[in-house]
């Protein structure tokens, strides 16, 4: 969306109130046969012995500023999703989880390295 289309958007609803853009990122997106997102499911499979297929989430992250960069968090399938607010939690056996599966692809990206 156009920084005008966004200011547009917001002003429609923000009667009375100035609108500014103060900033704008780009959508993160890699396509799923990537080398980072077949390294990330790698890692999720291995470290959870499941076959499963690479999902997202949408919202604003870090990543837009590196190619390199996979945004990745604690959303499992089944579990209630976390979003960045007030009072937020995680399951301490899922935050585990998601280390194991950060760790095991910090691995195969270093093996993979290393055989280059």
């Amino acid at each position: 969306m156009t920084s005008i289309k966004i200011v547009s958007k917001v002003q429609s609803k923000a009667i009375d109130l100035e609108v500014k853009l103060v900033s704008n990122s780009p959508v993160v997106l890699h396509h799923k046969n990537s080398w980072l997102v077949k390294t990330m499911q790698k890692a999720y499979e291995e470290a959870t012995n499941t076959s499963t297929k690479p999902t997202t989430t949408t919202g604003g992250t870090y990543a837009h500023v590196c190619d390199s960069i996979i945004p990745y968090g604690p959303s499992f399938l089944g579990k209630m999703e976390l979003h960045i607010s007030q009072n937020e939690w995680v399951n301490i056996n899922d935050l585990v989880s998601c280390a194991k599966k950060f760790m095991h692809g910090h691995y195969i990206n270093y093996v993979w390295q290393k055989s280059q």
